[in-house]
């Protein structure tokens, strides 16, 4: 298994993380800044996800650490795939 590297410290991995099958890991703006654009855009890949037996975590989903970096690393490290949505 090829190492991974944590983004905090730049040691190896080595914290456990779960696994999220048929998951992925969706990636958005949070706060009080989120246009409708984005909100709409979020609610259109939940659906599509939600349509093929697919479901989505986010890092507000994660509560075991205060770390946001940290919370978003694991999600990578357990889900499939990841989606990330930018509205500029």
């Amino acid at each position: 298994m090829p190492q991974i590297y944590s983004p905090l410290s730049g040691d190896e991995w080595k914290e456990p993380f779960e696994l999220f099958p048929k998951t992925g890991f969706l990636m958005l703006q949070s706060g009080g800044s989120i246009s409708a654009t984005e909100r709409y855009m979020h609610e259109q890949v939940q659906n599509a996800l939600k349509e093929a037996n697919y479901s989505a975590k986010t890092a507000v989903d994660l509560s075991r650490t205060g770390d946001y970096l940290h919370k978003i690393t694991k999600l990578m490290l357990g889900c499939g795939f990841g989606i990330a949505i930018f509205f500029i």
